[in-house]
């Protein structure tokens, strides 16, 4: 699956929220779309189920995304 199709189907599910908000945080710190990676969001989705662990998605996600990072 390419990385954008990945990160579009975060985008659409429950992770939504997360996937949109790591977005406008980059933007507003002017990142460009190459700092939007899958590495850099399944560091984040890792430190989300870390921190969440009734959140079972967000280990799933974050396994998911480090087998395209």
């Amino acid at each position: 699956m390419p990385r954008a199709d990945v990160i579009a189907t975060l985008a659409a599910g429950h992770l939504a929220p997360f996937v949109v908000a790591k977005g406008e945080r980059l933007a507003r710190e002017e990142y460009g779309h190459a700092d939007f990676t899958v590495a850099a969001l399944a560091k984040d989705l890792r430190l989300v189920a870390s921190q969440t662990p009734g959140l079972p998605v967000a280990h799933a996600a974050a396994g998911l995304l480090a087998r395209y990072a």
